[in-house]
């Protein structure tokens, strides 16, 4: 960013901040921390392509500072993240999954949801003042001594920034952002949002933060959806010409994000303390996961079964419908109308076999079949099933020779996972940094406190973990001493936000096996 830029922005943050903070007292301006998340960073991938050369700034991180494990209890990365930023469990700090169940349906969880401070609300009450970046569950942007960049960049949504007034230059640092060369892979669905984060990341980072919160998500999302290409001795199903066309993905989205890490401490200069953490690593699935994103509702009402009104089932002329089948259950729980008589319901059924018979994916291949109810589907409430076939799966559908376009929303094939304890990945390194730490055992709990002693904040006594001392140089702890109080506080009760992005994020979400 010219100079000139920085200052108008600095200026601009000056006057929205002004009268902001007013907490607990602080020693004096702390070092600034750049901390810099990766969803899903796993050590055996960076080992491997340490090994191959790859990866050179986290190296260079590793090789003037301190490099480790990092301990998780929890498999949601919103519930860690939300853990990271708070430095309580997620009991306390009220996200404790993707979504929230509303009466109208799932929500996808906000900052709303959160019932405590996060970091930057902590530097605010202490008048200090941080930028935050795509960190997840930042939507709505809360009014800060800073700047919060949401995790929720969408042309329908309000409150994606904060201060409302930064919005005019940050539409001008969307459309630079789309001049300027993306290292991020477009076959991976995040490649745009992490492109658009490190950018926005660089330009916040001319101006005097105490603390920059980024986070990038695309490792996760390449480690889910493309692991069998990086262990394709897993996935016997994976021949040469697939793996010679994907088998890029993973290490590529590594690689961008180290580029993109590179241009952020190089922006941010030696004088910044830098940590690089990850909510968990990953593993290959026993075997990959299909999930077809369907709502059979709408094949029913496609096929003359139901009748819709309003997006809604209209009952008058609606003969069947799905019962507790969510989008990405390949098992559709099918149940009879009111309006159907006991007597018609074997003929109907039949007649429903017969038309589904007919409905093919692009290939040829039959798209459905017509079975009893198990045990338990039954007790669930299933007159009779419904299966949606995996092979040939195909977004179009064919019916007696009409295609159907993007009858299927999404068809997705999930190789990497991880569960509440597949450990993560910690960096640290800077002037305060001690280089001969030992991070053995540090928790995702401990990295909240950690971070608010780096900055000469006091650490709070209802924090779950306790701050990782032993980061800091001798010089610093000498001149720093531990301070602590008894809590940073309470926000709120915690709530549901609905928001015109929600189906989308939910969807997501659904794709990769985190929800039904």
């Amino acid at each position: 960013m010219k100079p000139i830029r920085a200052a108008a922005l600095a200026l601009l943050l000056a006057v929205w901040t002004a009268g902001c903070g007013g907490g607990p007292e602080v020693d004096g301006a702390g070092p600034v921390w750049l901390v810099i998340g990766v969803d899903g960073a796993d050590w055996g991938v960076v080992n491997a392509l340490w090994e191959r050369g790859e990866l050179p700034h986290l190296k260079a991180l590793a090789e003037r500072g301190v490099a480790g494990v990092l301990r998780t209890s929890y498999g949601a990365s919103p519930v860690i993240w939300t853990t990271v930023a708070t430095g309580v469990v997620p009991e306390v700090h009220g996200i404790t999954g993707f979504a929230i169940p509303t009466p109208d349906g799932d929500v996808p969880v906000s900052s709303k949801v959160r019932k405590v401070p996060a970091l930057w609300n902590m530097l605010t009450t202490a008048g200090r003042r941080t930028a935050v970046v795509s960190w997840w569950a930042s939507w709505p942007a809360e009014r800060i001594a800073g700047v919060v960049v949401s995790d929720r960049v969408h042309p329908d949504l309000e409150d994606v920034v904060s201060p409302p007034e930064l919005g005019a230059r940050f539409a001008k640092w969307q459309r630079r952002a789309r001049r300027e060369t993306n290292l991020f892979d477009p076959r991976v669905s995040t490649a745009e949002r992490d492109h658009l984060t490190q950018f926005v990341a660089r330009q916040l980072l001319d101006v005097d933060f105490d603390l920059v919160l980024v986070y990038f998500r695309g490792v996760d999302i390449a480690s889910h959806r493309y692991w069998k290409y990086w262990e394709p001795l897993r996935f016997p199903e994976v021949g040469p010409a697939e793996l010679e066309e994907l088998g890029s993905l993973v290490p590529s989205t590594y690689a961008a994000t180290d580029a993109a890490i590179g241009r952020l401490v190089a922006e941010a200069g030696p004088e910044t303390n830098v940590m690089v953490l990850s909510d968990h690593g990953f593993h290959a699935l026993d075997r990959e996961e299909v999930r077809i994103l369907l709502d059979f509702d709408q094949v029913l009402a496609r096929l003359g079964f139901q009748k819709r009104a309003g997006g809604k089932i209209d009952w008058d002329g609606t003969e069947l419908y799905t019962f507790a089948s969510a989008k990405f259950r390949l098992i559709k729980r099918i149940r009879y109308a009111p309006s159907v008589a006991e007597a018609d319901k074997a003929a109907l059924r039949e007649r429903l076999a017969a038309t589904l018979a007919q409905v093919t994916y692009e290939g040829g291949e039959p798209a459905f079949s017509v079975r009893d109810p198990g045990r338990y589907e039954r007790r669930t409430g299933a007159e009779f099933v419904v299966e949606v076939a995996i092979p040939g799966a195909s977004r179009d559908l064919v019916y007696r020779g009409e295609r159907w376009p993007d009858a299927i929303q999404e068809i997705s094939f999930l190789s990497g996972s991880h569960g509440k304890h597949t450990s993560g990945l910690i960096f640290a390194a800077g002037p305060d940094v001690n280089r001969d730490a030992r991070l053995e055992g540090i928790h995702v709990h401990d990295v909240a406190p950690t971070v608010l002693y780096g900055l000469g904040l006091p650490v709070a006594e209802d924090f779950a973990g306790k701050p990782w001392l032993d980061l800091y140089s001798a010089e610093y702890r000498q001149a720093r001493p531990l301070r602590t109080i008894a809590s940073w506080g309470v926000t709120g009760a915690g709530e549901a936000l609905a928001s015109a992005a929600d189906e989308e994020i939910l969807d997501d979400l659904r794709a990769l096996g985190y929800i039904d």
